[in-house]
């Protein structure tokens, strides 16, 4: 006989927990039963969304079902509720327009329970994924030049009427959108607001830069449209203020000296400077920096063909005329008739050496630039405080004399520097002694 030994309750002999075999199977049981009813539901919820897109769109009532749903207790209905209104959504765009009408119309009218706050909750996740689905699906058509949808590209006839409607350019405006999707919405101060400051962008970031100047060019042809005065032009006037000064600036704006978007870069420029109501000769400059020959022709030709244009817009009109690729000969019949005007454009007096101040007379800078593009140094015929410049070739007012002395042997030594060659191709643009 086996003697008796005495166990705990709860543990088997040897001290093992005992384990309550009838609440084990229960609780599978439970669990086999939930899960299998959550597949079922879950695979008669897809069916009838596959058989709904199959035989025909859903009607308003079966959206109204649906949208009920995602306010339920259940989150498989939920779910199942949330991807129907998806699937018939992205049927086509006027199922597109369809549903979310109807999540519009629904979301206004939600109240403060909680099944209207889960409702509304999902409502609004909905809409921003059926925006951004139905967008990445434009950008992909609209990049290959597939049919899309305008409505849902935002501003693109205006993009392109700025830049063209090229392979590249699209890919640009692509990821602008990506970047700044409120544009889509329409373009505004609040939109400027939400981007970043311009202050912050990389040379190179092309994109942040393409949309900062697209978006700044839009609200300049707004307020020269509407031509009062608000808070909102004064607050787009400052903006464009700032963009100019950036723009002017040697070593800031975006970089166009290398990469495929160059020419969309400077596009963009010149859209922003043709309505910004900036300066002539600051317009000149940057246009000239930014490679807008365009733009600078036209300006160029509005001042020299104008004699009542200021001294100074005379002259920065000849030293960007001269710099960029032009007309030579409509340069060279500019040159000529300003080398007898004697009008003053700048002066400046050294603030380290008390001198004689130095002016700067129109036919100053024409002969300076003729002996420029003749090959010769302007340095070494008289103009000895000459100072470069990146963009003007030579800055105005180092091309000054500070007696009329040095400036008279300068412009008589001008007809005896040029011999030769020079002075073959020079004949007829500047007076000869005898004239003078």
């Amino acid at each position: 006989m086996m003697p008796h030994t005495h166990r705990r309750p709860g543990v088997y002999s040897d001290g093992r927990p005992l384990i309550d075999r009838y609440r084990f199977f229960f609780v599978c049981m439970m669990t086999l039963m939930i899960h299998g009813g959550a597949e079922n539901l879950h695979a008669q919820t897809v069916n009838f969304a596959e058989a709904t897109h199959a035989t025909g769109k859903a009607d308003e009532l079966q959206l109204v079902q649906w949208i009920d749903q995602l306010g339920s207790e259940s989150y498989v209905r939920r779910k199942n509720a949330y991807r129907c209104l998806f699937v018939e959504a992205m049927r086509d765009f006027e199922s597109l327009q369809r549903v979310r009408g109807t999540l519009e119309g629904y979301e206004a009218d939600s109240t403060q329970t909680v099944s209207d706050l889960e409702r509304s909750r999902s409502v609004d996740w909905l809409l921003k994924e059926l925006q951004q689905e139905w967008l990445d699906i434009n950008l992909q058509a609209f990049k290959t030049q597939r049919p899309f949808k305008e409505t849902l590209l935002g501003p693109w006839p205006e993009f392109a009427q700025a830049v063209g409607d090229r392979f590249r350019t699209r890919q640009l405006y692509a990821q602008v959108i990506k970047r700044y999707p409120q544009i889509i919405q329409g373009i505004d101060l609040e939109l400027l607001d939400s981007m970043e400051d311009v202050d912050r962008l990389r040379r190179d970031d092309t994109v942040g830069w393409a949309g900062h100047l697209f978006v700044q060019a839009q609200l300049n042809r707004q307020i020269r449209i509407e031509r009062r005065v608000s808070v909102g032009a004064d607050r787009g006037r400052q903006v464009a203020s700032k963009m100019t000064a950036i723009l002017h600036c040697n070593g800031s704006g975006p970089n166009v000296e290398s990469g495929l978007m160059e020419p969309v870069i400077t596009d963009l420029v010149q859209a922003f400077l043709i309505d910004a109501g900036v300066d002539l000769r600051e317009r000149l400059v940057i246009a000239s920096r930014f490679g807008c020959h365009d733009l600078v022709q036209r300006d160029c030709l509005s001042v020299l063909n104008d004699p009542t244009q200021s001294p100074a817009r005379i002259v920065n009109a000849l030293l960007i005329a001269s710099a960029v690729d032009g007309d030579d000969q409509q340069v060279d019949r500019w040159l000529g008739r300003f080398l007898s005007d004697s009008r003053v454009s700048h002066a400046w007096r050294s603030s380290l050496r008390p001198e004689a101040p130095r002016r700067t007379q129109i036919r100053d800078v024409a002969l300076a630039l003729a002996m420029h593009r003749s090959g010769l140094d302007p340095r070494e015929h008289g103009f000895k405080l000459l100072v470069s410049d990146p963009v003007l070739i030579f800055r105005p007012y180092s091309l000054g004399f500070d007696s009329e002395q040095s400036r008279r042997q300068a412009h008589s030594g001008w007809q005896l520097a040029v011999s030769g060659k020079v002075a073959s191709q020079a004949v007829g643009i500047y007076p000869s002694a005898a004239e003078k």
